[in-house]
């Protein structure tokens, strides 16, 4: 049955109970944040908890499934939908300090998890590469931590910049509708907000971190760094390398859709699906089978990297959906 519409805002008028008394009633927007076309059916209203809002005309793709959407308006917006919309002040802070939190969320166990993970590691294996490892362990997890904390505030602002604009809102509407923005949980006038505020507010724990500032940027972008001062280091720096540039594209398989709308030139969208399939296979099995012999673990040191890199590439061939896909990564990663 054919859903009621507007001949002219193409919004649906009929069918729809009306919001409680007392609820904050805008006009619709028809700004179209995401620039995106939208789709041809009505309606064009989702429900939102005990409320109804109207997506901005233009702004979001057709979904087969309803979405929760906000006013996509550019009029500066709270970080929460609407006034009373929350039963205690204390509800009211949780959830605006939970938006700033799913920024980043996604790409936490990759970026954040992965530098912590690896940073450890290059401390543990000095001395396995011939340097002298003098660090107090009491030392390392005060510095470790102070790391996570860098590392997070980098990755916000990041996200937040890539994030608030109409090509990030139009790709996390395929990929990740969840997110902050085409969830309607935050506007791009407030994404834009807590970007500048985000950005002088890591500036001074950066500089109190490290007294080096850019000047240690400059002295490892000329080549000065000490994992090149013995050649078994050269050679492992290389290895790691390597096995990053033959497999890192297992996280584009996942994100085919909105990359492919995006226009974006990723290997499985180049060279076509299987060939990049294939393509990561024979670098996992590469990669899980020199490592070993770099270090000279014997027999049983295949064990651990070649089954890990097995499973991955019997899951990449073997479950080529979304949730496959996603998991492929994650077994990459770790």
């Amino acid at each position: 049955m054919q859903s009621p519409c507007n001949a002219v805002s193409g919004v649906v008028t009929d069918g729809l109970p009306k919001p409680e008394p007392g609820r904050t009633k805008e006009e619709p927007s028809f700004s179209g944040d995401a620039e995106l076309v939208s789709g041809p059916r009505c309606p064009s209203v989702y429900a939102m908890g005990s409320e109804w809002f109207i997506l901005s005309k233009g702004a979001m793709t057709e979904f087969l499934q309803p979405l929760q959407v906000g006013y996509a308006n550019s009029k500066p917006q709270a970080l929460y939908k609407t006034p009373g919309s929350f039963s205690s002040n204390i509800e009211l802070i949780r959830y605006s300090a939970y938006t700033p939190w799913l920024f980043p969320v996604s790409d936490l166990k990759d970026i954040v998890g992965l530098g912590y993970f690896f940073g450890v590691l290059s401390v543990l294996q000095g001395p396995f590469l011939g340097f002298k490892n003098d660090t107090r362990p009491w030392d390392l997890i005060c510095r470790t931590s102070l790391m996570l904390i860098w590392s997070w505030t980098q990755l916000l602002t990041f996200n937040l910049q890539y994030q608030r604009n109409p090509k990030g809102i139009a790709e996390d509407a395929i990929n990740k509708p969840w997110r902050p923005i085409p969830s309607g949980r935050i506007s791009r006038y407030a994404a834009s907000c807590l970007l500048y505020c985000a950005f002088p507010a890591q500036k001074p724990p950066q500089r109190y971190w490290n007294r080096l500032f850019l000047r240690r940027s400059r002295r490892d972008a000329y080549g000065n760094t000490s994992l090149l001062s013995t050649p078994k280091a050269l050679c492992w720096l290389i290895l790691r390398g390597l096995t990053i540039f033959l497999t890192v594209h297992t996280q584009d398989f996942r994100d085919m859709k909105g990359d492919k709308a995006q226009s974006r030139r990723t290997i499985p969208l180049v060279f076509s699906e299987m060939p990049a399939r294939y393509s990561v296979v024979v670098g996992a099995l590469f990669c899980s089978c020199v490592a070993p012999l770099f270090w000279g673990l014997g027999a049983w040191g295949f064990l651990l990297p070649g089954t890990m890199g097995l499973v991955m590439v019997v899951n990449l061939l073997g479950n080529r959906t979304l949730e496959g896909d996603k998991l492929s990564w994650k077994l990459w990663a770790y």
